[in-house]
């Protein structure tokens, strides 16, 4: 089991700082960074220490990452089934885009009031679900308190992107040891792949490189349409984590 490379410790930090203010609470234990949280699926373990017994892991998913295999022989035995992997992407801020930014019509403010974050919590719960989803109402209150509780962090900050005066997308920044991580970023329906995303994020890289911090980091699913996205924007992969879940055995 080998250390985490520094560059990959302060990606993963700056998730965990995410996590542990948006969607739960994040333990240490053993090396590990044990997630607890009320929201549906975001209960896990990165695997980044000693391997956990199954009653520590408690029926979370387990996230192996590249720098520690010791979890590897054990996950068969843990009954976890392969879902999914997780991309952690970088972006050196200092180095010119691939391509040159399309000119875009949106605007984009800071959230700054009650109202605002109101706003803010009800286009991220439409743009990540929509508003026709069973779960649409759970996901929309827990968004509002969570923006609630972390709107006077002085280590986020959250953006909104507007279309005139209507309020079409979301972004939350978390800044840390010199790094912005990029979260939250939503767009509503009728208004993806018209540059809402690009210019959230281009807003948040010039108040980075503002504040000389020459790094951004998001997370992606790979092979996902934001992986793409992403990618032509100037990040690239850094390390990714596949996701192993609780099997859940076929009924019948």
């Amino acid at each position: 089991m080998a250390p985490a490379p520094d560059e990959f410790r302060v990606l993963l930090d700056n998730h965990l700082a995410f996590l542990a203010s948006h969607r739960g609470t994040v333990e240490m234990v053993e090396g590990n960074a044990v997630v607890t949280s009320e929201a549906p699926g975001f209960s896990t373990v990165f695997a980044a220490g000693r391997p956990l017994t199954p009653t520590m892991i408690g029926g979370r998913s387990v996230r192996t990452v590249p720098w520690n295999d010791a979890w590897a022989s054990l996950i068969p035995s843990l009954e976890l089934t392969p879902s999914a992997e997780m991309i952690f992407m970088v972006r050196n801020l200092q180095a010119p885009r691939p391509q040159k930014p399309t000119p875009s019509h949106f605007s984009v403010r800071r959230v700054q009031t009650a109202d605002d974050i109101a706003v803010f919590a009800d286009v991220q719960a439409r743009g990540f679900l929509g508003s026709v989803h069973p779960e649409f109402a759970w996901w929309h209150a827990f968004m509002s308190r969570k923006a609630q509780e972390n709107q006077s962090n002085p280590l986020q900050r959250f953006l909104l992107a507007y279309d005139g005066s209507d309020p079409v997308g979301t972004l939350i920044s978390i800044y840390s040891d010199s790094l912005i991580g990029l979260y939250a970023i939503a767009t509503l329906p009728e208004h993806r792949r018209l540059g809402v995303c690009a210019t959230l994020v281009r807003v948040s890289e010039a108040d980075a490189i503002g504040r000389a911090i020459s790094t951004a980091t998001l997370q992606v699913m790979a092979g996902s349409i934001a992986e793409t996205v992403y990618r032509d924007l100037g990040y690239h992969e850094a390390f990714r984590t596949p996701i192993h879940v609780p099997h859940v055995p076929l009924s019948g």
